[in-house]
C-alpha cells in the first residue's frame, strides 16, 4: 500500500490531472452539471445501497472533482418517477429499464430538456448503460446528437465524452459502448433462455409457473401432487363432466368463492408465485381462460410439457381421473395429448350488421397528458359503451377485479353527464369572467361613505381584500397556461431527433432488403432479423409520431384557450368537440363517477386552481330508469311471504332495493295474490325504493326538472371538534 501524501502533494496531483484533462476536452463550469442515476429494479435503490451510492453520492463527488460546486448540480434518479412522469416525494421506487425510449423515462426527459435549453454543460452518470440499453440505438444517437449540438459533455468515472473536441472520436466511442450495453442484456437473455430451454426439453422444471394442484419435490426439478390442492383440481374436473361440459355453469358455481384454501408454509414454498385470485381464506379462479387451463393442463395426467409439447410422459403421479380429464380435454382444448387437432362441430357465428350505428364521442372521453383517463371511477374503470339500437352511448363502469359473474357496476347516458358538466363549466366561466372584469366595473365609482360602526368597516375591509385576492387570482390565468405549455413542450424533448433517427435506420434496412432482392446476400435468419428489427422500429416511430401530433395539438389549443379563458363562455358554442375536450382537460384535475346503486350517479369534479373556489364539487345525477337487476331467490321468498298480507311499509323495508311498482309486477308474474286492500298513510312514491328515498333525504334532494343537483365538497369548515361539509 502506498504511503500517505501531504496535502500539498495531493493538491498538486489534482492540479496536474485537471491540467491534463483540460487539454483533451472543454468543460463549462459556469453552467451546473446534471447527475443522472438509474437502476433497473424498483427495489435496487433500497436493497443495493452500494450501487445506489455509486450513482448518486459518488457522482456528486465526481462533479466536485471536476470543479463544480456540488450543491449546484441537477440530480435525477429515474426510479423515483412514476409512469406518468410525476416525482414520488414519499420515496417509493419504480422499475426503470434502460431499454425504454426517452419519452418513456421522465428523468431522462428532464435531462435532455436541460441539454436542449442550454441549462447544463455536462451529464454525469456511472456508465453508458445507465443512460441506455437500447438495441435500436435510436436513444443513444439522439442523446449524443443533442449533446454535440449544445456543447454538453458526458462524464463517467472512466471517460469524458466531448463530441466537439478536435482529434477525438468520442461520438463513435459512445455509440460503441451503447452497443455493448444493449448486447449485454441480449446475451444474458440468450444464455438464460438456452439454459431454461435445455432443462425444459429434458422434462425437468425450468422455472415456469407450477401447475395448480402440484408442487416441486426436494430437488426442485420434478412435480409431486399437492396434498391440499390436488384433490380440489380432481373434483373440479369431475364436476365439469357432471355438468355435461358446461364451463359457464361450472364458473357460475365457483366465481368469487374460496376454492383453494391457504397453504401451510412448507407447501407454499414448493409452489412459488401463485397466479390465482386472492380472496378471504385462500384463492379462487378469476377468469374463464384460467379455469379452462386448470382443467386441460397435461400435468394433471402426470406429463411434463414445455414450449407447446409434451417432453416426458408419466413423469409424476396424476392428480385427476383419466376419463374426467379426457372429457375436459376433448371439450375445451384445441389439440389432444399427441398434438392432433380436435375436431368439433362448428359453432354458429353471430354477424353484426354494419352501418346501423353512428359512432359517438363524449366530452369527457380520452386521456390527460399524464396518461390518466379524463373520466375515472373508484369502482373500476369507465368506458364509453355504444348502444346498439339508439343513436346514443353510455358511460359504463366496469370492475375487472369484481369476483361476481357480472362485473358491470352501473352506467349512465353520455348526453346526460356531458350536459350536466357543460352547464356547470359555463357557470364557472361566467363567475371567472365577472371576477376578471371587477377592476373595470369599479373604475369611476364614487367612494363609499364611512360605515356606521367599526365592526361594519372591518367586515367591509375583509370583503374588499377577498375580492382583490379573487381578482388577482383571475388575472394569473394566462401565466398558468404558460407553465402548462412548457410542461407539454418538455414532454416533446428529444422526440424530433428520435423520429429522424428512426426514419434513417428504417431507410437503411429497407435499402439492405432492396439490395438483397436484386442480388441475394442474406440468409433466411438474417433476413428474418431485418424484418423483425423493422417491425420494432416502425412501432417506435408510430409511437413517437403519435405523441408529437398530440402534443403539438395540445400546445396550439393551450395558446388559443389561455388567451380566451376569461371570455371562453362566448367562444364555447363555436368550439369543435376536440377543442372542448382539450379545454376540459386543462381546467379540471379529475372527474370521478360513482354509482350509488340506488338510482343516482355521483360525478365529483376537481377543478384546476385557476378556476377558483370551490375546488371540488359533486353532481348528483338521476339515472334514467332501466330494467332492474335480477331478483334473488331470497328476495322472491320474502315477496311470497310478505306480499299477500303485509303492509306496503313492511314489504318495502324488507326489500330496500325494490320499489312498490317492481314488487307488484314481480308478484303478478309469479302468480302471488294480494289479499289486503287496506289504506296506509305511507307517503313513499311507488316508483322509488327505500334506499333511494333514504339517499334523497340524506342529501336534501327534492324533485326538479333537470334531475341534477350540485353540492360543494371542497370547503371543510370546523366547529370545535366537529367537521362538516359546506352547504350546497
Amino acid at each position: 500500500m502506498a504511503p500517505l501524501k501531504t496535502t500539498e502533494a495531493l493538491q498538486q496531483r489534482r492540479q496536474e490531472q485537471a491540467q491534463k484533462r483540460s487539454g483533451e476536452y472543454h468543460l463549462n463550469l459556469e453552467k451546473p452539471p446534471t447527475v443522472y442515476a438509474r437502476q433497473s429494479g424498483k427495489d435496487q435503490p433500497v436493497k443495493n445501497k452500494e450501487a445506489a451510492a455509486m450513482q448518486t453520492d459518488d457522482l456528486l463527488d465526481l462533479a466536485e472533482e471536476y470543479g463544480w460546486v456540488k450543491i449546484s448540480a441537477w440530480l435525477f434518479v429515474e426510479n423515483y418517477y412514476d409512469k406518468f412522469g410525476n416525482y414520488n416525494t414519499s420515496g417509493k421506487t419504480h422499475d426503470a429499464s434502460g431499454k425504454l425510449r426517452i419519452d418513456q423515462r421522465a428523468g431522462l426527459q428532464h435531462v435532455i430538456l436541460l441539454v436542449e435549453t442550454d441549462q447544463t454543460s455536462a451529464v454525469i452518470c456511472r456508465e453508458t448503460s445507465r443512460l441506455f440499453r437500447d438495441e435500436t440505438l435510436v436513444g443513444p444517437v439522439t442523446f449524443a446528437d443533442a449533446c454535440r449540438e449544445h456543447n454538453v459533455v458526458i462524464i463517467t468515472p472512466h471517460h469524458v465524452y466531448d463530441f466537439n473536441a478536435p482529434g477525438r472520436d468520442d461520438f463513435n466511442r459512445f455509440i460503441e459502448e451503447a452497443k455493448v450495453a444493449a448486447a449485454y442484456l441480449k446475451n444474458m437473455r440468450e444464455i438464460a433462455y438456452a439454459a431454461k430451454y435445455r432443462k425444459g426439453a429434458r422434462g425437468k422444471y425450468s422455472g415456469h409457473a407450477v401447475p395448480t394442484g402440484l408442487m416441486l419435490d426436494d430437488s426442485r426439478e420434478n412435480y409431486l401432487p399437492n396434498p391440499i390442492w390436488g384433490p380440489i383440481v380432481s373434483n373440479l374436473t369431475r364436476r365439469y363432466r357432471q355438468l355435461d361440459g358446461s364451463i359457464a355453469l361450472l364458473r357460475r358455481e365457483i366465481i368469487g368463492k374460496c376454492i383453494f384454501p391457504d397453504l401451510p408454509p412448507d407447501i407454499e414454498k414448493r409452489i412459488g408465485t401463485i397466479y390465482l385470485e386472492k380472496v378471504q381464506g385462500g384463492y379462487t379462479i378469476k377468469s374463464r381462460a384460467g379455469l379452462i387451463w386448470i382443467l386441460v393442463n397435461p400435468a394433471n395426467m402426470g406429463h411434463m410439457h414445455f414450449d407447446g409439447e409434451i417432453t416426458k410422459r408419466n413423469a409424476h403421479t396424476a392428480i385427476v381421473d383419466e376419463d374426467d380429464y379426457l372429457f375436459a380435454l376433448y371439450h375445451l382444448a384445441d389439440v389432444d395429448l399427441d398434438g392432433r387437432p380436435i375436431e368439433r362441430p362448428n359453432r354458429a357465428i353471430r354477424i353484426q350488421h354494419k352501418g346501423t350505428i353512428d359512432p359517438r364521442d363524449g366530452l369527457l372521453t380520452g386521456v390527460r397528458r399524464n396518461g390518466k383517463p379524463v373520466l375515472t371511477t373508484d369502482q373500476g374503470y369507465v368506458y364509453l359503451f355504444q348502444l346498439a339500437e339508439e343513436k346514443n352511448a353510455a358511460y359504463t363502469i366496469k370492475n375487472g377485479r369484481d369476483m361476481s359473474l357480472s362485473q358491470y357496476t352501473g352506467s349512465i347516458m353520455m348526453d346526460v353527464v356531458d350536459r350536466a358538466f357543460e352547464k356547470r363549466l359555463l357557470t364557472r366561466l361566467d363567475d371567472l369572467f365577472y371576477m376578471a372584469n371587477q377592476p373595470k366595473i369599479r373604475e369611476g365609482q364614487i367612494p363609499v361613505s364611512p360605515y356606521e360602526s367599526a365592526e361594519m368597516a372591518a367586515i367591509a375591509g375583509d370583503l374588499h381584500r377577498m375580492h382583490e385576492e379573487q381578482e388577482q387570482h383571475a388575472m394569473v390565468i394566462v401565466d398558468h397556461f404558460h407553465h402548462v405549455r412548457q410542461d407539454v413542450i418538455q414532454g416533446l424533448a428529444g422526440v424530433e431527433r428520435s423520429i429522424a433517427e428512426l426514419k434513417r435506420q428504417i431507410a437503411v434496412l429497407k435499402h439492405d432488403l432492396d439490395r438483397d432482392r436484386r442480388e441475394t446476400f442474406m440468409d433466411a435468419i438474417d433476413r428474418e432479423d431485418v424484418y423483425s428489427a423493422m417491425k420494432h422500429l416502425r412501432a417506435d416511430l408510430a409511437a413517437y409520431e403519435r405523441k408529437q401530433k398530440e402534443s403539438t395539438a395540445m400546445v396550439q389549443a393551450i395558446e388559443e384557450t389561455g388567451k380566451k379563458l376569461a371570455t371562453a363562455r362566448d367562444y364555447w358554442p363555436s368550439m369543435t368537440l376536440e377543442k372542448k375536450k382539450i379545454f376540459v382537460r386543462l381546467v379540471t384535475q379529475d372527474i370521478l363517477l360513482h354509482d350509488t346503486g340506488v338510482g343516482f350517479m355521483e360525478m365529483t369534479v376537481t377543478w384546476n386552481t385557476l378556476m377558483g373556489e370551490p375546488r371540488t364539487e359533486r353532481a348528483i345525477i338521476l339515472q334514467r330508469p332501466t330494467s332492474a337487476a335480477n331478483w334473488t331467490e331470497e328476495e322472491i321468498a320474502i315477496l311470497k311471504q310478505q306480499y299477500p298480507h303485509g303492509t306496503k311499509r313492511e314489504t318495502l323495508h324488507l326489500l330496500p332495493q325494490r320499489s312498490w311498482r317492481s314488487c307488484v309486477v314481480k308478484a303478478s308474474r309469479k302468480g302471488i295474490e294480494r289479499y289486503t286492500r287496506r289504506q296506509e298513510g305511507y307517503s313513499q312514491s311507488d316508483t322509488i325504493c327505500l334506499n333511494t328515498m333514504l339517499y334523497m333525504d340524506a342529501h336534501g334532494i327534492s324533485d326538479n326538472d333537470t334531475g341534477v343537483w350540485w353540492e360543494n365538497v371542497s370547503d371543510i369548515k370546523s366547529e370545535g371538534d366537529r367537521w362538516h361539509q359546506a352547504t350546497r
